[in-house]
């Protein structure tokens, strides 16, 4: 069994090391489930993560273990990175940092994740699926409300992220310059300031005097609403 302690889950044998004929070192451990809240509090206190960021590797060390039935070691992980082989890059280059933040900076144990390399991205790579700019228009078009349309138009003439966009306070937006100050800072990203165009201008006009909410934020939605919003751009 695992003890859990206030702050880390622990061994309860801290002698759970073996040599392999070849040479290698693993360490094992059952780990229970309950433990990710703890997990959960290293990635936003220790490694000041961004709310997101902690969601999404929270959902990949669930994944992984259920999937491993708790059991954390080598063959472990190389059994849970194989059904990810034949995915996306980038897909699999997200497990192998949700794994690293979990087994190499969470429950210290390096040996079982840091054999595993990142796949090679082809950043340049054209995506064919892209929607074509009458695609783009018949979206707008087949939005209803001054919210919707507003959301859409802004989010194409400022390139700012969904979650960047969803952030945004009315305070950070100039109507009368069509200044956008994001002031959004991650470790990868550093946003300053953006514009948006005289429609967009327009439409923002009217969604906000349609408005009747006392929110500060630009746009007070779900993340799940603009995310079905959001499917056409």
């Amino acid at each position: 069994m695992v003890e859990v302690s206030d702050t880390r889950c622990e061994w309860a044998d801290r002698s759970v090391w073996h040599d392999l004929h070849v040479g290698i070192v693993e360490k094992s451990m059952k780990f229970e489930l309950e433990c990710l809240e703890s997990f959960k509090d290293f990635l936003l206190v220790n490694m000041r993560l961004e709310k997101t960021t902690v969601r999404e590797t929270l959902q990949d060390a669930r994944r992984f273990l259920e999937a491993s039935k708790c059991v954390v070691s080598y063959d472990a992980v190389k059994r849970y990175l194989e059904s990810y082989v034949g995915k996306k890059p980038k897909t699999y280059n997200s497990q192998i940092t949700s794994l690293r933040r979990f087994l190499r900076d969470f429950l210290k144990v390096p040996d079982a994740i840091m054999s595993f390399k990142m796949a090679a991205v082809d950043e340049w790579h054209f995506n064919e699926n892209l929607p074509s700019k009458e695609q783009v228009r018949q979206g707008f078009m087949g939005l209803k409300s001054a919210r919707d349309k507003a959301l859409y138009l802004f989010t194409a003439s400022t390139g700012l992220r969904k979650s960047e966009i969803l952030g945004l306070l009315k305070s950070q937006v100039n109507h009368e310059t069509h200044l956008v100050l994001a002031q959004h800072f991650t470790r990868k990203k550093r946003s300053g300031i953006t514009f948006y165009d005289d429609e967009v201008s327009e439409l923002l006009g009217k969604y906000l005097s349609e408005r009747n909410d006392n929110s500060d934020k630009l746009f007070p939605i779900s993340e799940s609403l603009a995310r079905n919003l959001g499917k056409g751009f």
